[in-house]
């Protein structure tokens, strides 16, 4: 859930990486509008693609208690980003604001409301796709799906989503082959496994 502390928290977060360009993976039900603007401000500033997708992990659960994190020492789980994830009404906002918008198959892409509760919402809104460069009034005017959805044909239209390639191919360990290598690349060596 996007909450009013969450900017604050990516921006902590992407000052700790610093001039490393992670790629955020998304999975929401959405939340606080102002604060996945903010978000998508922040994204956007910073390069960042953007993944629809969820962590799956092997082992305990983080949440556990006594549940390590890995550490490439014998912890106790390890995540794994795929493609089943939810980006639903305030984080279609996050989503917007990628550099890449990767919606692989298995998404669920819930761009409703559009409309904000008042005019002035509203116009806020349109002006924020605007400068993330979707096509605001495709998403309006576009046609929906029985739960009110529109498909992928129109979320590209609309430039919401760039590609429907899975989130494995911003976090797979075979795009660190490429030359360069993408900066969420870590390169270990033996010293690190002692």
């Amino acid at each position: 859930m996007i909450g009013p502390k969450t900017p604050t928290l990516l921006k902590a977060t992407l000052t700790t990486l610093g001039d490393r360009k992670l790629p955020l993976v998304l999975a929401s039900p959405g939340g606080d509008i102002a604060a996945a603007m903010a978000i998508g401000r922040l994204v956007r500033r910073n390069g960042l693609n953007v993944a629809v997708g969820k962590t799956i992990f092997a082992g305990c659960q983080p949440d556990q208690e006594g549940c390590t994190a890995n550490d490439n020492r014998g912890a106790d789980y390890v995540g794994a980003a795929i493609s089943r994830g939810r980006c639903a009404h305030a984080c279609t906002l996050v989503l917007a604001a990628g550099v890449r918008r990767l919606a692989g198959d298995g998404t669920a892409i819930e761009a409703i409301p559009i409309v904000a509760a008042s005019e002035a919402g509203t116009k806020r809104l349109a002006a924020y796709y605007g400068e993330m460069g979707v096509r605001y009034q495709v998403l309006v005017d576009g046609p929906r799906s029985e739960d009110g959805n529109l498909g992928y044909w129109q979320l590209f239209k609309a430039l919401l989503v760039t590609n429907t390639l899975a989130v494995d191919q911003l976090v797979n360990a075979q795009i660190c082959r490429g030359t360069p290598a993408p900066n969420n690349c870590r390169v270990f060596t033996t010293m690190d496994l002692e």
